[in-house]
């Protein structure tokens, strides 16, 4: 079923090749690129699904260590340096960036942004530090989600937590350890202090959610707690190899949760699992 919270896909990789006529006036930008004069021709490679978006579109673009990165939009604003920093943060991370292309476009949509191979969405009703925000967070998702695919029906936390992790990685890197702690206090500790949800496990199913609320809590605030408490346990450089180890043997795979703790030592295997069934109580 299509449920009310979350992504209900659970999808493996396939190869598209997809034509397209729209009207000339207009820009398509789709998961494999972006079509001119009125024609969409696109090769997609590796990729979980497809998504095209048309509209009235300007398009900025720029160039990095061989991938062309797009900024689409109504106004007049340019993103392109962002997008260009988050791609190469996320590269130099985690492992390089899996396809030839990547696009954002900010478009009408209903929530504040989602993420495709190779392309995302942000919402045109975000202010310019959300906008920020939601880019980063979307462009880890082609990390978490594109080339490292997992049951996000099943494991909704997998691909959500590293992704939101993953964006206080950036805010720390580019803007400092106190802009890393402002967020964590601001948007993750809440929810790991937060007496209804104390003991309650992150890996939960979507239809185990009963309000959106409590889904954001547990996948995107308390799976960054579980994260973080693995990074102080290991060390900044060890937990930075155990995600590089993650990515390099998933990519284009779908991977399981076992497949994310054997990253790590038994220790720390053993401290994700008790974030996950519901074992940890508070932070250590």
């Amino acid at each position: 079923p299509y449920y009310v919270f979350g992504d209900p896909f659970d999808s493996t990789v396939a190869d598209y090749r997809v034509s397209l006529s729209y009207p000339e006036e207009l820009k398509a930008v789709s998961t494999g690129g972006v079509g001119e004069n009125g024609v969409l021709n696109v090769s997609a490679d590796n990729v979980r699904d497809f998504a095209v978006v048309i509209g009235d579109f300007n398009i900025k673009s720029a160039n990095v260590n061989g991938i062309k990165i797009n900024y689409c939009t109504e106004g007049e604003e340019d993103y392109t340096p962002l997008i260009t920093e988050a791609v190469t943060f996320f590269s130099d991370m985690f492992g390089n960036y899996a396809y030839k292309e990547y696009s954002v476009v900010k478009t009408a949509f209903y929530s504040g942004g989602m993420e495709y191979p190779a392309l995302c969405y942000i919402s045109d009703v975000l202010d310019e530090k959300a906008a920020e925000e939601v880019i980063i967070h979307e462009t880890a998702h082609q990390w978490w989600y594109a080339a490292v695919g997992s049951d996000q029906i099943a494991s909704p936390w997998q691909d959500e937590a590293l992704a939101e992790y993953s964006t206080l990685l950036y805010y720390e890197s580019v803007y400092g350890a106190d802009s890393f702690d402002s967020l964590y206090q601001n948007m993750v500790r809440p929810a790991v202090d937060n007496p209804s949800l104390r003991g309650v496990g992150i890996a939960q199913e979507l239809s185990r959610f009963e309000s959106a609320a409590v889904y954001d809590a547990l996948v995107y605030r308390k799976g960054a707690a579980m994260l973080h408490d693995l990074r102080a346990h290991l060390g900044n450089e060890a937990f930075l190899t155990a995600l590089r180890s993650y990515y390099k043997s998933n990519r284009f795979k779908l991977a399981a949760p076992e497949d994310f703790l054997s990253a790590f030592d038994a220790e720390n295997a053993a401290l994700a699992k008790r974030w996950l069934n519901g074992g940890i109580q508070s932070e250590s």
